[in-house]
């Protein structure tokens, strides 16, 4: 996987190949590989959105996926499974640097922006709007087991962390040697288990972020991981996504 630009953040679809949102792509900014990771295919038309960065598939609605760009718009809209997309109804505009997150049955959403923070409990059919946190966040993740619980990897306050639904939040660092976080994943067999992704390597943490340490080595010359996924057919299989390529690691099961 050559020429591509980071910022994008893999995840697998529903039959088990791997997306890749590519801001450097112009006008096809999804990537999709279906064996792995060996090669890639341009994927998807019709974005309605700049510089594409993350796919989000509704995990309520099979065929259903969300997509994410920069700044200037809101968000886009699939109902056949990716093929083609257009602008989410209702959704918030003007957000900038978007992140979005949802639980395991599609209802409750979270949209983390720049200076906006907004909170869906009707699987995007409406907004509310939540205390703006200041800074830039690369990536969330819900806890599996409980949609008041969100983290978020920040690009100079590290990990930040609510239990009541955005409300308020804390920092929970502790382990972690820098607080610039690319990317975070929560294990969805394992509530209180989070990857999260470094300039020096991926970090976990088993306590929900009391404490982090290192997973693993072998990342390569250059182990700044932009993303993480985990293998839905199999959640032992970590993938890892650096300057060096598309690394796997099979991570002990619980």
């Amino acid at each position: 996987l050559e020429n591509i630009e980071p910022g994008g953040r893999l995840v697998f679809d529903s039959v088990g190949a791997l997306i890749y949102p590519n801001p450097a792509s112009g006008g096809s900014p999804l990537l999709r590989s279906t064996d792995g990771g060996t090669t890639w295919q341009p994927f998807g038309q019709g974005y309605p959105v700049n510089s594409a960065r993350q796919l989000l598939l509704d995990p309520g609605k099979p065929g259903r996926s969300w997509l994410v760009g920069e700044c200037g718009g809101g968000l886009g809209l699939s109902e056949d499974g990716g093929l083609t997309f257009g602008p989410a109804p209702q959704s918030p505009k003007n957000v900038c640097q978007p992140l979005l997150v949802s639980d395991a049955a599609g209802q409750r959403l979270y949209l983390i922006a720049w200076g906006n923070s907004y909170r869906s409990d009707d699987g995007g059919g409406s907004w509310e709007s939540l205390a703006p946190l200041s800074g830039y966040f690369h990536a969330a993740a819900l806890d599996p087991q409980d949609a008041n619980v969100l983290y978020l990897a920040s690009t100079h306050l590290g990990v930040l962390k609510t239990t009541d639904g955005g409300a308020a939040w804390q920092k929970v660092n502790r382990g972690l040697p820098a607080l610039g976080v690319y990317d975070l994943l929560a294990d969805p067999a394992q509530p209180g288990t989070l990857y999260a992704a470094l300039a020096g390597g991926v970090y976990v943490t088993s306590d929900g972020g009391a404490a982090w340490q290192p997973l693993a080595s072998g990342l390569g010359p250059n182990p700044l991981v932009y993303s993480l996924a985990l293998d839905p057919a199999d959640p032992s299989l970590l993938y890892a996504f650096t300057p060096d390529g598309l690394f796997r690691l099979k991570i002990k099961s619980s």
